[in-house]
């Protein structure tokens, strides 16, 4: 709902053709719902499908953000 009519209109068919760019919305959008709900007691399933996307820069983050999961959850 906060996304242009433009936006909405091109990004289905984008994510359709981009497998690793479908799976980093959905882990984004996942993480913004955690957000959005201050809820983190989906983080481990969170950062396990993060780590297991197979995608470098996402597994390093799952594992940065691992490493000070505290902080992480507080905030």
């Amino acid at each position: 709902h906060r996304r242009s009519p433009h936006i909405n209109d091109r990004l289905p068919r984008l994510l359709d053709h981009c497998p690793e760019l479908e799976t980093t919305h959905d882990l984004v959008r996942r993480f913004a719902a955690m957000l959005d709900t201050r809820d983190a007691t989906s983080l481990s399933e969170w950062l396990d499908d993060l780590a297991n996307t197979g995608l470098a820069p996402l597994t390093g983050l799952a594992g940065a953000l691992r490493e000070d999961r505290h902080a992480v959850a507080q905030g």
